[in-house]
């Protein structure tokens, strides 16, 4: 979540952030006791705000939230079986073995390893056109991997958060680590 910084330096052409973020959250609140009024005015004042704070959102701006709202449960409906198949990095940063994991149409990420054992099994989900896979240490709690595609659908990167260093992965046509049978 948002946290304000306690430091003076966190402003906006001299009004501390504070101050903005109390005015914004409390132009929208339903109910307001003249006191809560009264210091808000003089907050707002005090930083050379001259809007006066309005007790109930605009129809325009609820109208502009419902749409935002709508928009973005759209954008979770893309088609993403062009993600299910089998992946092996092309290029690593880091330098280490080529490794081939496999997107399935359950949601789930099998990760072979660099030995074509099954490594792992997780699950993955798509969120805001990137591909997030959960993996779940023990005792400790879900850490994300996270895959961003190309434009064209053809490539996968992913950033390491330790190194900083990009893997680049491209769909194979079949599968090397299952034996034929």
């Amino acid at each position: 979540m948002f946290s304000i910084p306690e430091t003076p330096a966190a402003s906006v052409d001299g009004c501390p952030l504070e101050r903005i973020l109390t005015r914004a959250l409390t132009r929208f609140s339903l109910r307001e006791t003249s006191t809560r009024s009264i210091a808000m005015r003089s907050l707002i004042s005090s930083c050379g705000m001259t809007r006066p704070i309005r007790r109930k959102p605009h129809r325009l701006t609820i109208a502009a939230a419902f749409a935002l709202v709508s928009a973005a449960a759209g954008a979770h409906t893309d088609d993403t079986t062009w993600i299910t198949g089998v992946w092996t990095a092309t290029s690593d940063e880091d330098g280490t073995p080529a490794d081939v994991f496999e997107f399935t149409s359950t949601g789930k990420y099998v990760n072979y390893g660099f030995n074509c054992s099954v490594a792992s099994t997780m699950t993955y989900h798509v969120f805001s056109g990137d591909i997030y896979v959960t993996a779940e240490v023990r005792g400790k709690g879900p850490i994300a991997i996270v895959f961003r595609p190309s434009p064209d659908h053809r490539k996968l990167t992913f950033t390491s958060p330790r190194s900083r260093h990009n893997a680049v992965y491209e769909r194979l046509a079949v599968n090397p680590c299952l034996k034929p049978g």
